[in-house]
């Protein structure tokens, strides 16, 4: 992770935690999904991401590489504090990161990445851990990535919905025109 994408992540987590401090639950799996929401969201509408780090698959859906040692030296610089708080969860706790300074957005954050952020974090905000993490396990990146391998960004422009007939003839012909050929066994 460079120290841009660094500096990047740590002041989005301090801008997510101060967001959602009076959300009644925004833990980890929460926090982990507005980051990856918002990387791929913006990497879906201008070909870039908004952090520049790599998000991998892991249980609970994606997550930052590189999240805990930022955490950790949030916690360490008591910029931040994580917050275990009991809940009906299966693992039986929140992790929550409640920010102890102002996060410092300017000349890393444009108006619009920010703005894309907060829709994100109201959309997130009534669903439940689980619900969202099922979400993103839903995500074709993350269901093609093996355990603890990275998801691409250009994944977010993959589609599992049936090829329509029209794509189909179109993909012959441009096959045709171009002399591709199958490798595909198409024997009975």
């Amino acid at each position: 992770m460079t120290a841009d994408s660094t500096a990047k992540l740590r002041e989005l987590m301090l801008y997510i935690a101060a967001k959602t401090e009076k959300t009644a639950s925004f833990g980890s799996i929460k926090m982990n999904k507005a980051l990856y929401y918002s990387d791929f969201i913006w990497y879906a509408k201008t070909g870039k991401s908004m952090t520049g780090v790599t998000y991998h698959k892991r249980d609970f859906g994606p997550v930052p590489r590189g999240l805990l040692p930022v955490q950790e030296a949030l916690i360490k610089a008591e910029e931040a504090e994580l917050l275990l708080r009991p809940t009906p969860l299966p693992n039986g706790e929140e992790k929550r990161l409640i920010a102890k300074r102002k996060p410092q957005l300017d000349g890393l954050f444009t108006a619009d990445q920010i703005a894309l952020v907060d829709e994100i974090i109201e959309e997130l905000a009534p669903w439940s851990a689980h619900a969202v993490s099922d979400a993103t396990h839903q995500h074709l990146g993350w269901l093609l990535a093996e355990y603890a391998q990275d998801i691409p960004y250009y994944t977010v422009f993959l589609d599992d919905a049936i090829a329509k007939p029209s794509d189909i003839e179109r993909g012959i012909e441009l096959a045709a025109e171009r002399g591709w050929k199958s490798t595909a066994n198409t024997a009975p």
